[in-house]
Protein backbone atom coordinates (compact mmCIF):
# COMPACT_ATOMS: atom_id res chain seq x y z
CA UNK A 1 0.00 0.00 0.00
CA UNK A 2 1.55 3.34 -0.99
CA UNK A 3 0.81 6.79 0.41
CA UNK A 4 1.89 10.01 -1.29
CA UNK A 5 1.79 12.75 1.30
CA UNK A 6 2.58 16.46 1.09
CA UNK A 7 3.17 18.83 3.98
CA UNK A 8 4.07 18.20 7.60
CA UNK A 9 3.10 15.22 9.75
CA UNK A 10 0.41 17.18 11.62
CA UNK A 11 -1.10 18.35 8.33
CA UNK A 12 -0.99 14.84 6.89
CA UNK A 13 -2.54 13.31 10.00
CA UNK A 14 -5.57 15.59 9.68
CA UNK A 15 -6.10 14.88 6.00
CA UNK A 16 -9.05 12.89 4.68
CA UNK A 17 -6.56 10.98 2.53
CA UNK A 18 -5.02 9.42 5.64
CA UNK A 19 -8.40 8.76 7.22
CA UNK A 20 -9.51 6.87 4.12
CA UNK A 21 -6.27 4.88 4.13
CA UNK A 22 -6.85 3.83 7.74
CA UNK A 23 -10.27 2.50 6.85
CA UNK A 24 -8.84 0.44 4.00
CA UNK A 25 -6.05 -1.01 6.14
CA UNK A 26 -8.17 -2.29 8.99
CA UNK A 27 -6.97 -5.77 9.91
CA UNK A 28 -4.69 -6.14 6.89
CA UNK A 29 -1.07 -7.23 7.36
CA UNK A 30 0.46 -4.91 4.77
CA UNK A 31 3.79 -3.27 4.10
CA UNK A 32 3.32 0.42 3.60
CA UNK A 33 5.30 2.78 1.37
CA UNK A 34 5.34 6.47 2.17
CA UNK A 35 6.25 9.21 -0.31
CA UNK A 36 6.72 12.14 2.05
CA UNK A 37 8.98 14.55 3.86
CA UNK A 38 11.14 13.04 6.63
CA UNK A 39 9.01 14.75 9.28
CA UNK A 40 5.95 12.80 8.12
CA UNK A 41 7.74 9.45 8.22
CA UNK A 42 9.29 10.05 11.61
CA UNK A 43 6.02 11.53 12.89
CA UNK A 44 4.13 8.36 12.01
CA UNK A 45 6.53 6.37 14.18
CA UNK A 46 6.63 8.82 17.09
CA UNK A 47 2.91 9.52 17.10
CA UNK A 48 1.25 6.39 15.69
CA UNK A 49 -2.40 6.45 14.77
CA UNK A 50 -4.47 3.88 16.73
CA UNK A 51 -6.51 2.96 13.66
CA UNK A 52 -3.35 1.63 12.01
CA UNK A 53 -1.31 0.34 14.94
CA UNK A 54 2.11 -1.10 14.20
CA UNK A 55 3.15 -1.10 10.55
CA UNK A 56 6.14 -2.09 8.48
CA UNK A 57 7.09 1.24 6.97
CA UNK A 58 9.25 2.10 3.99
CA UNK A 59 10.29 5.67 3.26
CA UNK A 60 10.26 5.97 -0.55
CA UNK A 61 12.85 8.07 -2.43
CA UNK A 62 14.57 9.46 0.69
CA UNK A 63 16.11 12.33 -1.30
CA UNK A 64 17.05 14.85 1.38
CA UNK A 65 16.97 14.05 5.06
CA UNK A 66 18.03 16.47 7.81
CA UNK A 67 21.38 15.30 9.27
CA UNK A 68 19.85 15.15 12.76
CA UNK A 69 17.26 12.66 11.48
CA UNK A 70 19.67 10.25 9.76
CA UNK A 71 19.96 7.98 12.79
CA UNK A 72 16.23 8.05 13.48
CA UNK A 73 15.26 5.90 10.49
CA UNK A 74 17.32 3.03 11.89
CA UNK A 75 16.07 3.58 15.45
CA UNK A 76 12.48 3.51 14.25
CA UNK A 77 13.04 0.54 11.92
CA UNK A 78 12.04 2.50 8.82
CA UNK A 79 13.45 1.13 5.56
CA UNK A 80 14.99 3.72 3.23
CA UNK A 81 13.79 2.86 -0.26
CA UNK A 82 16.13 4.68 -2.63
CA UNK A 83 16.88 4.95 -6.34
CA UNK A 84 20.60 5.56 -6.95
CA UNK A 85 20.07 6.94 -10.45
CA UNK A 86 18.14 9.86 -8.98
CA UNK A 87 21.36 11.21 -7.48
CA UNK A 88 23.28 11.30 -10.75
CA UNK A 89 20.28 12.46 -12.77
CA UNK A 90 19.36 15.25 -10.35
CA UNK A 91 22.65 16.53 -8.92
CA UNK A 92 22.76 19.72 -11.01
CA UNK A 93 19.19 20.61 -10.08
CA UNK A 94 19.93 19.69 -6.46
CA UNK A 95 22.98 21.96 -6.32
CA UNK A 96 20.93 24.80 -7.78
CA UNK A 97 17.87 24.54 -5.55
CA UNK A 98 18.99 22.71 -2.42
CA UNK A 99 22.39 24.33 -1.97
CA UNK A 100 24.04 23.38 1.31
CA UNK A 101 21.36 20.77 2.00
CA UNK A 102 23.00 18.57 -0.64
CA UNK A 103 25.39 17.28 2.00
CA UNK A 104 22.43 15.22 3.19
CA UNK A 105 21.06 14.38 -0.27
CA UNK A 106 20.91 10.74 -1.35
CA UNK A 107 22.91 10.01 1.79
CA UNK A 108 23.40 6.29 1.27
CA UNK A 109 26.62 6.00 3.26
CA UNK A 110 25.33 8.02 6.22
CA UNK A 111 22.10 6.02 6.42
CA UNK A 112 23.83 2.66 6.05
CA UNK A 113 26.46 3.51 8.66
CA UNK A 114 23.65 4.53 11.02
CA UNK A 115 22.16 1.04 10.66
CA UNK A 116 19.32 1.82 8.26
CA UNK A 117 18.21 -0.90 5.86
CA UNK A 118 18.66 0.37 2.29
CA UNK A 119 16.33 -1.04 -0.36
CA UNK A 120 17.42 -0.04 -3.85
CA UNK A 121 15.20 -0.18 -6.91
CA UNK A 122 13.71 1.97 -9.62
CA UNK A 123 10.88 4.41 -10.06
CA UNK A 124 9.74 3.41 -13.53
CA UNK A 125 9.40 5.05 -16.01
CA UNK A 126 11.34 7.89 -14.35
CA UNK A 127 14.67 6.05 -14.63
CA UNK A 128 16.05 3.19 -16.70
CA UNK A 129 15.19 -0.32 -15.48
CA UNK A 130 18.79 -1.56 -15.85
CA UNK A 131 20.00 -2.28 -12.27
CA UNK A 132 23.65 -2.04 -13.32
CA UNK A 133 23.17 1.64 -14.02
CA UNK A 134 21.93 2.00 -10.47
CA UNK A 135 24.83 0.01 -9.00
CA UNK A 136 27.24 2.15 -11.01
CA UNK A 137 25.59 5.33 -9.68
CA UNK A 138 25.71 4.10 -6.08
CA UNK A 139 29.39 3.19 -6.31
CA UNK A 140 30.70 6.15 -8.34
CA UNK A 141 28.17 9.00 -7.85
CA UNK A 142 28.91 9.78 -11.52
CA UNK A 143 26.92 9.80 -14.74
CA UNK A 144 27.75 7.51 -17.64
CA UNK A 145 29.77 10.30 -19.28
CA UNK A 146 31.88 10.73 -16.14
CA UNK A 147 30.26 13.92 -14.84
CA UNK A 148 30.71 15.63 -12.45
CA UNK A 149 34.31 14.36 -12.34
CA UNK A 150 36.55 11.53 -11.13
CA UNK A 151 35.51 11.77 -7.47
CA UNK A 152 31.78 11.93 -8.16
CA UNK A 153 29.11 14.09 -6.54
CA UNK A 154 29.51 14.17 -2.75
CA UNK A 155 31.81 11.13 -2.84
CA UNK A 156 31.57 10.70 0.94
CA UNK A 157 28.19 9.04 0.28
CA UNK A 158 29.50 6.35 -2.09
CA UNK A 159 28.89 2.67 -1.40
CA UNK A 160 30.98 -0.38 -2.21
CA UNK A 161 29.79 -2.71 -4.96
CA UNK A 162 28.89 -5.33 -2.37
CA UNK A 163 26.81 -2.83 -0.39
CA UNK A 164 24.99 -1.65 -3.52
CA UNK A 165 24.21 -5.19 -4.68
CA UNK A 166 23.00 -6.10 -1.19
CA UNK A 167 20.63 -3.12 -1.22
CA UNK A 168 19.21 -4.27 -4.57
CA UNK A 169 18.79 -7.86 -3.39
CA UNK A 170 18.49 -8.52 0.35
CA UNK A 171 17.50 -4.95 1.14
CA UNK A 172 14.68 -5.02 -1.39
CA UNK A 173 13.53 -8.44 -0.20
CA UNK A 174 13.50 -7.23 3.41
CA UNK A 175 11.47 -4.16 2.43
CA UNK A 176 8.74 -6.36 0.96
CA UNK A 177 8.80 -8.82 3.85
CA UNK A 178 10.21 -11.58 1.65
CA UNK A 179 13.77 -11.93 3.01
CA UNK A 180 13.06 -15.56 3.93
CA UNK A 181 12.01 -16.30 0.36
CA UNK A 182 14.51 -14.45 -1.84
CA UNK A 183 17.29 -11.87 -1.89
CA UNK A 184 20.25 -14.22 -1.43
CA UNK A 185 21.59 -17.48 -2.84
CA UNK A 186 20.57 -19.58 0.14
CA UNK A 187 19.32 -23.15 0.37
CA UNK A 188 15.54 -23.17 0.47
CA UNK A 189 15.09 -19.77 -1.18
CA UNK A 190 14.01 -19.11 -4.76
CA UNK A 191 16.74 -19.64 -7.35
CA UNK A 192 16.45 -16.00 -8.38
CA UNK A 193 19.76 -15.51 -10.18
CA UNK A 194 21.47 -14.41 -13.38
CA UNK A 195 24.80 -15.09 -15.07
CA UNK A 196 26.77 -11.97 -16.01
CA UNK A 197 29.40 -11.38 -18.66
CA UNK A 198 31.87 -9.93 -16.13
CA UNK A 199 32.68 -9.91 -12.41
CA UNK A 200 31.30 -6.56 -11.25
CA UNK A 201 33.13 -6.95 -7.94
CA UNK A 202 36.53 -6.99 -9.64
CA UNK A 203 36.44 -4.40 -12.43
CA UNK A 204 36.72 -0.64 -12.77
CA UNK A 205 33.44 0.67 -11.32
CA UNK A 206 32.82 2.74 -14.46
CA UNK A 207 32.73 -0.51 -16.45
CA UNK A 208 29.77 -1.80 -14.43
CA UNK A 209 27.62 0.21 -16.83
CA UNK A 210 28.48 -2.17 -19.64
CA UNK A 211 27.49 -5.35 -17.79
CA UNK A 212 25.19 -7.69 -19.69
CA UNK A 213 23.21 -10.74 -18.64
CA UNK A 214 23.97 -13.97 -20.52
Amino acid sequence: FQWNVAGTWQEAKRSRYFTGAYEQLQGRPVHQDLHAQPSVVIGLRRDPVPEIGEVSLRYVVTQVIPPDDVHRLAEMQIVASMQPLHATSDYQMADRYWGDRCVAAYAWRSLLDAGTVLAFGLVCPVEDLDPFQGIHAAVTRRRANGDPGPEGWHPEQKLTVHEAVYAYTMGAAFASGEEQLKGSLTAGKLADLVILDRDIFDIDPMDILHTRVH
